[in-house]
């Protein structure tokens, strides 16, 4: 299994440092979805952090930006490059829902060497397929989706869909993930895992991680 494990501060990482996870994302205001942290804690995280950081590049809600919103997203990107994070997590759709082809491109572009996650607004998207064959093209290395817009489970089939097209591009199921279904997604070959709050103690973002929880998932997998 690889896994990934949010992080929203520098406590957050000294318990996943603990852990046997592979990777963290950072971000901050999870009510929000999660968004880009301030820069002092993504400097410290990265500096702090034993496994790869991917850092989260998003300010709001929209899935298509204004070009006010993709000039800070440039902004601190140019930062996220000046520490130690392995990569980044942004995504952006044009107006009809479909991968914003252009801005993405520069994108990468710009984070160049970083690594580039697309993150869960690819549920948003209809053709899923070809919005996974377009990233392939432009470089992305991960997308992070639930499948669709519904509950993840329910989307079992859209997974094992995108994997049958063995393209070059990890494909990390989250949102909804715990401790009760993550079993359900093992059993059907999805096993590129990524998780929030339930390895947090009462299932908490307000609570400390329980890296012990992180550990008994990775060795769901080996059952």
């Amino acid at each position: 299994m690889f896994l990934e494990v949010i992080a929203t501060s520098l406590q957050d990482i000294e318990k996943i440092n603990k852990s046997e996870a592979n990777q963290v994302e950072l971000c901050t205001a999870m009510e929000f979805g999660g968004y880009t942290p301030r820069y002092e804690l993504i400097a410290e995280a990265c500096k702090l952090s034993l496994k790869p950081v991917m850092v989260m590049v998003r300010n709001n809600n929209r899935f298509n930006v204004t070009d006010s919103d993709f000039e800070v997203f440039k902004k601190d990107i140019a930062f996220i490059k000046t520490t130690h994070a392995s990569g980044i997590v942004c995504g952006i759709l044009t107006e009809d829902n479909s991968v914003d082809i252009e801005r993405m491109s520069e994108i990468i572009k710009i984070a160049k060497p970083l690594k580039v996650t697309f993150h869960r607004v690819f549920d948003e998207i209809t053709n899923k397929k070809q919005a996974l064959q377009q990233l392939v093209k432009l470089g992305v290395t991960t997308v992070l989706t639930s499948g669709g817009k519904n509950n993840i489970i329910n989307n079992i089939n859209n997974f094992k869909m995108l994997k049958k097209l063995k393209l070059p591009i990890r494909i990390l199921a989250g949102g909804g993930v715990n401790l009760e279904n993550i079993n359900i997604l093992l059993t059907n070959g999805i096993n590129d895992i990524h998780v929030g709050k339930c390895v947090h103690e009462n299932n908490s973002f307000a609570n400390q991680i329980n890296y012990q929880i992180i550990n008994k998932i990775k060795h769901m997998d080996k059952k």
